[in-house]
């Protein structure tokens, strides 16, 4: 009985240790270079998702209609978001958020559809 305990614990204990843990990306929107992409939904206009220049390349980061009010703090800048995106592995679970200075906002994006425009 012992025995069968400590493999689950063992188990358990692997299970737990083994889960990623998220890293979260967050940058300024340049009004001058980038693009912010609107959807409209029975006549309410909400963002879809933005376009971010980087490294000479628009990069579209998809975004749902849930934004965050929270405080957070700018930590990358678009030398580090081109070489992550450049290093970008599926397994990795990175949240990118884009702060919108005019209205004060920070936007939850993915970057699931890798799409690139010259």
């Amino acid at each position: 009985m012992k025995k069968i305990f400590l493999i689950i614990a063992i188990l358990v204990g692997f299970m737990a240790f083994s889960q990623q843990n998220e890293t979260i990306y967050i940058f300024k929107f340049n009004k001058n270079t980038d693009e912010i992409l609107y959807r409209t939904e029975n006549g309410i206009q909400t963002i879809s998702g933005f376009r971010i220049l980087v490294n000479k390349k628009k990069i579209f980061f998809s975004s749902s209609p849930n934004r965050s009010d929270k405080k957070l703090n700018l930590n990358i800048d678009r030398v580090e978001l081109d070489n992550i995106i450049k290093n970008d592995n599926p397994n990795k679970q990175l949240i990118f958020y884009v702060f919108l200075e005019e209205k004060n906002m920070y936007y939850n994006v993915a970057y699931m559809f890798r799409t690139i425009y010259d």
